[in-house]
């Protein structure tokens, strides 16, 4: 098929070519003209050529982009469920530091809930691979930003967790630095959350964009089938 195109694109160019000859023949007979045939053709064939080589440009120009915008959509049905994944952990930090209660003497409860945290946080890592995020360039509203940003994010609460020894937090550190620790950790959820749920909106258009594509060959297909009466196989 791209063949086929750009055949009709050359002859579509060299029917001009021979067209825009004539009408130069024409007026250079009418205003007198020195110059001969030959080179009025050499002149038209160099701007021939040029037009060509722009041609084939553009259209490869344009097939790259095409490749790319499907890899990006391949890459954002793939990120759909991670992200959804990551939301969720995400709202089950925010409901358990929520929960937070600093009154609470039991040393083992304490204990029990900053594991529990340090496990949500865990859940909502995103691990997302540096040419994954490359490959959502095409995509628009900053979506490759967004899923760097959210993963740098998580990055950071989960060493956050991990860094805080959870000894010094059940018996030693003083009220004020576990509500400030808390205060940090909520604050950059809830944000984090909101980047999360836009780079998914971003991919779940991306996603039905690419379904939307796969629908109508599929309709192609079916038409081909009723037009020869028959079923049309991959072969493989």
């Amino acid at each position: 098929m791209k063949a086929v195109r750009e055949l009709r694109g050359i002859v579509a160019i060299s029917i001009g070519m021979v067209v825009w000859l004539w009408v130069i023949l024409r007026i250079s007979d009418a205003a007198g003209s020195k110059k001969d045939f030959w080179d009025i053709l050499t002149a038209i064939g160099t701007c021939a050529a040029a037009i060509i080589a722009l041609f084939f440009g553009i259209g490869q120009l344009l097939a790259t982009r095409n490749v790319a915008k499907i890899q990006a959509r391949l890459i954002a049905a793939r990120l759909l469920p991670k992200l959804t994944a990551s939301q969720e952990a995400m709202i089950s930090l925010v409901s358990l530091l929520n929960e937070y209660d600093a009154d609470e003497k039991n040393v083992h409860v304490r204990n029990g809930w900053f594991i529990r945290c340090g496990k949500a946080a865990h859940a909502a890592k995103l691990n997302v691979p540096l040419i994954e995020l490359t490959g959502l360039a095409p995509l628009p509203n900053d979506c490759a930003m967004h899923v760097a940003r959210a993963s740098a994010v998580i990055d950071t609460i989960i060493y956050n967790f991990d860094s805080f020894d959870s000894g010094y937090w059940t018996v030693g550190a003083p009220e004020e630095v576990r509500e400030k620790f808390i205060s940090s950790v909520l604050k950059r959820t809830k944000e984090n959350m909101e980047v999360v749920a836009d780079a998914f909106d971003i991919c779940l258009n991306a996603y039905n964009e690419g379904s939307d594509i796969a629908d109508s060959a599929a309709r192609s297909i079916a038409s081909f089938n009723d037009a020869n009466g028959g079923t049309h196989k991959n072969v493989s």
